[in-house]
């Protein structure tokens, strides 16, 4: 039976393991959509202004 007991639990803690691996996807998939909108924003508003060049280069430093 202990041995019943410790796959089980080995289980459970792959499955932990998964779910926080799926949020973790989940999360870098919301940033990349964020990433995309900005640089979309970016190229859209380029005027030249020092504000958008600060954006653009904010942008960059998110990419690296």
């Amino acid at each position: 039976m202990a041995a019943y007991y410790k796959l089980e639990r080995e289980k459970d803690e792959l499955e932990q393991r998964c779910d926080d691996q799926d949020d973790i996807l989940e999360s870098l998939d919301y940033l990349n959509e964020q990433i995309d909108k900005l640089e979309e924003y970016i190229d859209k508003n380029a005027d030249g202004t020092d504000f958008m060049e600060g954006m653009r280069k904010a942008f960059e430093m998110i990419e690296r």
